[in-house]
């Protein structure tokens, strides 16, 4: 009982053990794809922005001097009819630019706004002289009027280039801040995962110490309950066999009391009745018929008496030996049951010690027992073969058969725990409609 629950305890703490480090591994892994995820997040909106906010510059950019160079052409064009389409292109990049600056990201950096608001503020500057000089070009044109719009235009030109080179220096700057924030928090990511992978390390190598210790110590306290059991069963085993062997002293004992005093005196108790009758007048027939009828009853008393001698302990077991003992049992189921019963033994078959003997015949005589109660049987064979080593009984019949595998009775358990003790194997091989072949091998190198 307490080695199992100690193996439950053990169980329950292994599963706890291992629920709780896949839990943290599972923690692990779902915290790093967090990271991972928020850091790919991060960094795809931060290259999205910086790609925006370069396409935006770009395109402001080219819209300036493109409009410029436009203007320019258009200044330079006394044709009306091919002025025109250059004027629709300078509105068409003022369009563009404004366009541009509007979908500029929004900034958390001061700076950027302010330079922001300038350009805003530079570029309807700009494209107010572009259209006061269109304007101008077109009812008055001279050389100090191209120059000075020119002039104009280039100084402006010039401001919002600079402003957006500015910007561009600031985004590059939000730019390689943003790199620093990534390779930092990719640090701490590193770092985590290494915690937590070292964390996890710790707690599976004490869980796997804590795991051997108590499997060590379920284990030997296992041993030390096998060893207990294996001494309870030799003890048992040595008691089992004290109280067989007490049991057949016992039946020895009665059965020589019984031949012996019961049986000596029966018989002598007869001889007397016919002496008795012997000495009787001839006119004394009612005195003969009551001792004929006291012998009679004294002889069957003897008879049960020796039977009763022969059921508990045979004396030609002791006297002559097993073959013969085995064969005076045949000789008598024979008689009771008309079962047709066959012994066949080697010459030194019976050369067995005395425990072994006795196990034998008892074996024999169950077996021959259950099969005149039970099997229905014709005839049945008895075999023994002793070899160098062990010494095999084999009982077989024709009878009804049964169900080894199912079929258990005390006639069965006291054979096996016979067998048992002596350190032998007890088969049964039956099945119904076949007959029984029950064999016995008993080794006799232990003995």
């Amino acid at each position: 009982m307490p080695a199992s629950i100690g193996k439950v305890g053990m169980l329950r703490t292994l599963q706890l053990g291992f629920g709780g480090l896949l839990l943290l591994i599972l923690f692990s892994g779902a915290s790093q794809l967090a990271v991972i995820r928020s850091a790919r997040n991060e960094d795809s909106q931060a290259r999205n922005g910086n790609f925006q906010r370069a396409r935006v510059l770009d395109q402001l950019r080219d819209s300036v001097f493109l409009s410029g160079t436009f203007a320019r052409d258009y200044l330079l064009t006394s044709d009306p009819k091919a002025a025109a389409p250059l004027r629709v292109e300078v509105d068409r990049n003022r369009q563009r630019a404004a366009a541009a600056l509007a979908t500029y990201p929004d900034s958390p950096d001061a700076r950027v706004q302010r330079l922001l608001a300038d350009l805003h503020g530079e570029l309807n500057v700009y494209f107010k002289v572009v259209d006061l000089m269109l304007e101008v070009a077109t009812r008055e044109r001279g050389p100090g009027t191209d120059r000075y719009f020119s002039q104009s235009l280039a100084n402006r030109r010039e401001t919002m280039t600079g402003i957006i080179s500015r910007i561009r220096e600031i985004s590059e700057g939000e730019n390689r801040r943003r790199e620093e924030e990534i390779n930092a928090s990719d640090r701490i990511f590193f770092l985590t995962v290494a915690s937590i992978t070292a964390l996890t390390v710790i707690l599976g190598l004490c869980l796997a110490v804590f795991a051997s210790r108590h499997v060590v110590r379920l284990e030997r306290e296992a041993s030390d309950r096998l060893a207990e059991n294996a001494k309870a069963k030799e003890a048992l085993a040595e008691l089992s066999a004290k109280v067989v062997r007490a049991q057949e002293d016992e039946r020895r004992a009665i059965s020589r009391e019984l031949h012996d005093e019961v049986g000596q005196s029966l018989s002598a108790l007869i001889v007397e009745a016919g002496n008795s009758v012997a000495t009787l007048p001839p006119e004394a027939a009612e005195a003969r018929s009551r001792l004929d009828s006291m012998r009679n009853i004294a002889q069957r008393c003897l008879d049960a008496v020796r039977n009763m001698s022969l059921l508990l302990r045979p004396s030609m077991l002791d006297d002559f030996g097993l073959v013969p003992a085995l064969e005076w049992q045949a000789r008598e189921v024979q008689k009771r049951s008309g079962l047709r019963i066959t012994v066949e033994a080697d010459d030194e078959a019976g050369e067995v010690p005395d425990e072994h003997r006795t196990c034998i015949f008892r074996l024999a005589q169950e077996t021959l027992h259950n099969i005149t109660k039970h099997a229905q049987a014709k005839s049945a064979r008895v075999t023994l073969v002793r070899d160098a080593d062990s010494v095999r009984l084999v009982v077989q019949d024709d009878g009804l058969g049964f169900d080894a595998g199912r079929t258990r009775g005390l006639g069965l358990l006291g054979m096996r725990e016979r067998v048992a003790r002596l350190r032998g194997s007890f088969d049964i091989d039956s099945s119904p409609g076949k007959g029984t072949r029950v064999t016995v091998t008993l080794p006799l190198v232990a003995a």
